[in-house]
């Protein structure tokens, strides 16, 4: 029996010849296999589920489009299905990742990891900034204009050669493509500047509030974020051990206690 499924707004993945596609909002698959763009014998795969399932075997898709006539399909479709860690297409070539472990979101984390990257990215462009000109301040409204968009840069290479930043790294997150693979050079890039862009700001006064507000409901109501779903990006997130939460907390602490006499506005005098 499929398993039952909830009529929520859900991601969904489905396979096509030997690729598995993904992931896609249930309402727009529905409208794939209405058009007939989609046979109702397409795999399809949502978290959640032990196993790949044909279209027209789960109720959210077979409710949907009564009038499509359910096709005949092999109990076996393109090899067995797999027993496994997780799902499985059967196929040589493995899956990607995201199919088998679409991690849920975390905002939180992700938005402390970036705010400790920030704080390093903060500290090192102070500490350039000095060494050019002496008694160089920065307002602190503005001073991310000058950091996100060179870090926008420096993060895409991390993403690129290493799959995470300091900040994911200590929150252990990873940034991967479909597969599972590190992203290449120019992927990488495009999103870092995409979130620099979208996802921040640029740093910009009031539009670099909206944007993280914006981008965090976003991520909260659809379990993923545009520049993630729209470059087919997979972030998974491991569990915290105590020591890293801890080592977390004295690095921000130390970082702050580093920034404070740089930044006037922390230093108010009288």
């Amino acid at each position: 029996m499929p398993p039952e499924l909830s009529s929520a707004e859900r991601l969904w993945y489905y396979a096509t010849g030997d690729q598995s596609l993904g992931p896609e909002r249930e309402s727009d698959l529905c409208q794939r296999f209405l058009a007939g763009n989609l046979p109702m014998s397409t795999l399809v795969w949502c978290q959640g589920m032990d196993q790949w399932l044909p279209a027209d075997v789960v109720d959210a898709f077979a409710s949907a489009i009564p009038e499509i006539e359910a096709e005949e399909v092999d109990d076996d479709p393109q090899g067995a299905w797999q027993d496994g860690d997780g799902p499985s297409m059967g196929r040589a070539s493995a899956p990607p990742r995201a199919t088998l472990w679409p991690s849920r979101p975390e905002p939180l984390r992700r938005y402390l990891a970036r705010q400790l990257d920030m704080l390093i990215a903060t500290y090192v462009f102070f500490l350039i900034n000095g060494a050019i000109k002496e008694d160089s301040m920065v307002a602190i409204s503005t001073h991310l204009l000058w950091i996100i968009p060179p870090w926008a840069i420096i993060e895409g290479l991390f993403l690129h050669f290493w799959g995470y930043t300091p900040g994911k790294w200590m929150m252990r997150i990873e940034v991967t493509d479909e597969w599972g693979q590190r992203m290449n050079l120019q992927q990488s890039l495009r999103r870092s500047v995409d979130v620099a862009v979208r996802g921040m700001g640029l740093g910009i006064p009031i539009l670099h509030v909206f944007t993280q507000v914006h981008s965090l409901l976003r991520l909260t109501s659809n379990g993923i974020t545009p520049w993630d779903e729209q470059k087919r990006v997979v972030v998974t997130h491991q569990p915290v051990e105590l020591w890293r939460w801890l080592a977390f907390l004295a690095v921000m602490l130390y970082l702050i206690s580093l920034l404070s006499p740089m930044l006037p506005e922390l230093n108010p005098t009288i």
